[in-house]
């Protein structure tokens, strides 16, 4: 992960702070929603040392629209999510598959 997140504060220089776009470089895609949130606890660790990172936790049982309005706001460097929510985004309306 350190690999990964070190090479991500790397790219983050690239990005234009005028976007308002999120550009996850990451999904780290957990099984359970249990082990999504343990390790997007450890990823809210790694986020105080590298402060361009942004992690967000896209998991099922909770609202939607708040988590995309989250990992929007956060612009996102990574996700961590779980298979059937990612199916859920994947799947929303209006979504061209991009």
């Amino acid at each position: 992960i350190l690999f990964n997140v070190s090479r991500q504060v790397a790219l983050s220089f690239d990005e234009d702070p005028r976007d308002e776009m999120c550009h996850p470089r990451c999904i780290v895609v957990a099984p359970t929603r249990e082990l999504a949130t343990q390790i997007y606890r450890l990823g809210y660790k790694l986020m105080k040392v590298f402060k361009m990172v942004h992690c967000s936790l896209i998991v099922g049982g909770l609202s939607k629209e708040d988590q995309i309005r989250d990992m929007i706001e956060k612009k996102a460097s990574i996700i961590i999510s779980t298979p059937g929510r990612v199916l859920d985004l994947m799947n929303l309306e209006g979504n061209q598959g991009e």
